[in-house]
């Protein structure tokens, strides 16, 4: 959920804000929002006392898990999977006395973020009891129980065949950014080891340059040095000239 000066063989640390991207946060956000709503101005209205308690206490719970979402959007797995569990519950106390309003919103938003944020078996620990709590409810109480069974299943499994899309569509974007940065180091490595053989290049022609150099210039003074003992020229020269090319050799 979740790569200018800076040293190109370093992996390059990771972006302090990992939020998932919008696409995941956008439907359970939306959703909560239009339960929040429904909530509000719906029947029973929320209250101290009696089905008024429960919206107040669904709403309530809906209300700060927005601001959960959109401030605070917890990485940690079990962090995330109370979040579901908590979204999923919240609508169900609301449909409970609101079974007319949007609260099975909720639930749906609940099953889509679990798939696309929760491991596999975290995933079906939220979506079970959730979906579970939902159908028996529709059983025990819906007028037409078992079209609305069948319509509040399958839209159950359309959200999870979305969240599931949804998640492997990020997965294939973080791999190919991965896959991106991977090759973007590995230039930078290709073209740091070219410098490097460039400069050494230079450095050895330069040496054999300069060895020749010195190599001639060690004979030119020898031969100074034979020359100046030919002509009698006075000692202090002739030892000067001598040690030149101890110097030039060194």
């Amino acid at each position: 959920r979740r790569l200018s000066g800076e040293d190109p063989q370093k992996t390059p640390a990771p972006d302090a804000d990992c939020r998932p991207p919008l696409r995941m946060r956008i439907w359970p956000i939306v959703s909560m929002v239009l339960i929040l709503l429904s909530g509000v101005i719906g029947t029973p209205a929320p209250a101290l006392y009696g089905d008024g308690l429960v919206t107040l206490l669904g709403g309530g719970t809906i209300a700060i898990l927005i601001g959960v979402e959109l401030y605070w959007d917890p990485q940690d797995d079990r962090a995330q999977f109370a979040f579901v569990l908590l979204l999923g519950l919240a609508s169900i106390a609301l449909m409970t006395v609101q079974p007319s309003g949007t609260a099975v919103l909720g639930t749906y938003a609940a099953v889509a973020s679990a798939v696309m944020r929760l491991p596999k078996r975290l995933a079906l620990a939220a979506i079970i009891p959730i979906i579970a709590i939902v159908d028996i409810g529709i059983l025990a109480a819906a007028s037409e129980r078992f079209l609305v069974f069948a319509w509040t299943n399958i839209a159950y499994i359309f959200m999870f065949v979305i969240g599931h899309l949804v998640r492997l569509s990020e997965n294939h974007q973080i791999q190919a950014q991965a896959l991106l940065e991977e090759e973007e180091r590995t230039r930078l490595a290709r073209n740091e080891t070219a410098a490097l053989d460039e400069r050494s290049r230079i450095a050895r022609e330069l040496h054999d340059v300069l060895a020749h150099s010195l190599s001639a210039l060690s004979v030119e003074l020898e031969g100074a040095r034979l020359l100046a003992l030919d002509r009698d020229v006075d000692s202090e020269v002739i030892a000067a000239i001598g040690r030149a090319p101890r110097h030039a050799a060194a």
